[in-house]
């Protein structure tokens, strides 16, 4: 193989691996520490939800998945996790479905095989979709008190501990919000 073609190759290889080891914790530029487009919507089980009203509460992830993306069931299993773990001090999650009208009676029993106990909506026309510009999947946006972007999170990967480290930070600015109020 001549010099050139090696330089080459070595450089794609490089360039390949730089964009499949990026973390996957990334900010959406358009989005991160903007405030969260609000949202309603209907959950599959019949309740209306208002993006709006969840964040009053405390922190809100807004996770975008659909049926077709092995990672998303991880992610969302996780997040079911933290529903125990977190739900107590006031996270809410909201599941969006971004499956097309194809796969959407799909949904419902994919949830409930996952034991998955947070509103789930299907954004059938992408309209939440294309408010969040949650083009890849899993995303995941956290949303603050104050209704602001906070973090998102791009893809899932198991053990990665950034956006959790996150909410956690989240809860800390809310209780030494709420100590300075007293």
């Amino acid at each position: 193989m001549s010099a050139p073609r090696a330089g080459a190759r070595l450089l794609a290889c490089a360039l390949a691996c730089a964009f499949a080891c990026a973390p996957l914790t990334a900010a959406v530029p358009t989005i991160d520490r903007a405030p969260a487009p609000d949202f309603s919507a209907r959950a599959i089980d019949g309740h209306d939800l208002r993006l709006a009203s969840l964040h009053q509460q405390g922190p809100v992830i807004v996770e975008f998945w659909a049926t077709w993306c092995e990672p998303c069931r991880e992610a969302l299993t996780e997040l079911e996790t933290w529903r125990k773990q977190y739900g107590p001090r006031g996270l809410e999650i909201v599941a969006v479905s971004v499956d097309g009208p194809r796969n959407t009676s799909k949904v419902r029993p994919y949830v409930m095989r996952l034991h998955v106990h947070y509103p789930v909506v299907i954004d059938a026309d992408q309209r939440i979709q294309k408010l969040y510009q949650a083009n890849q999947m899993p995303t995941a946006f956290l949303v603050d008190r104050a209704g602001n972007v906070a973090s998102v999170r791009v893809g899932y990967r198991r053990g990665d501990t950034a956006f959790a480290s996150r909410l956690e930070a989240q809860f800390a600015a809310d209780s030494a919000a709420a100590g300075s109020a007293r």
